[in-house]
């Protein structure tokens, strides 16, 4: 530092020997780092389309590319009132309403995932399983002590789903339940990408 210090002493000197006058830093002088500060823009949210009206407690919306569809989970109802009120839409890219109750007699249907033509959904103490070309065909994996069963996602023939009030990050495979992860504050997303699963909940976004 004091070698630093010198040399802009001397260089300082130098230029004031040399009768050249030091110009002031202004705000559109560049950084220490020799750039401009970007300037920052407000962000601003821009309505390509919207829906009808007759969607209900909307959780969350799975992307379904190969059938240029998207599955929305309607609650229509207390996320944790086992009702039986609840459905899934089956909504188009331009927001029209393809089919508004696709799947229902759900209680509060809230994440999804889609696997081998089956449309996993959390059911607040189960995971369903629905067949994509048939939603009657259904079956029901209970989960022992679970609450509040949230978002899934499926990886390498595992479906994983999350349980926001115990804090348990659960999996199927094979017809069965386990439990792999504990102690996981308010765990909510999940989300499957390049082989890898990622979590998230009240301590950050985990790669799991």
């Amino acid at each position: 530092m004091k070698n630093i210090s010198i040399f802009l002493c001397l260089a300082i000197i130098a230029v004031a020997c040399n009768g050249t006058t030091v110009p002031e830093k202004t705000e559109q002088q560049p950084t220490t780092t020799g750039e401009l500060k970007p300037e920052l823009k407000d962000p601003t949210v821009e309505t390509l389309w919207e829906t009808d009206t007759v969607l209900t407690t909307n959780e969350s919306v799975f992307y379904q590319e190969d059938d240029q569809l998207l599955y929305v989970s309607n609650i229509a109802g207390k996320p944790t009132d086992k009702d039986g009120t609840g459905w899934i839409s089956k909504v188009n890219y331009d927001g029209s309403i393809q089919e508004l109750k696709w799947a229902d007699g759900l209680d509060a249907p809230k994440g999804m995932a889609i696997h081998n033509g089956m449309l996993y959904v959390t059911n607040i103490d189960e995971l369903v399983a629905i067949d994509i070309n048939d939603p009657q065909k259904r079956k029901a994996y209970p989960v022992k002590g679970a609450q509040f069963l949230n978002d899934v996602a499926a990886l390498n023939d595992n479906i994983y789903f999350s349980d926001m009030k115990t804090g348990k990050l659960h999996v199927l495979h094979n017809g069965e339940v386990k439990t792999i992860r504990n102690n996981m504050t308010n765990i909510n997303g999940l989300a499957a990408h390049d082989g890898n699963l990622y979590a998230l909940d009240d301590e950050g976004l985990h790669i799991l």
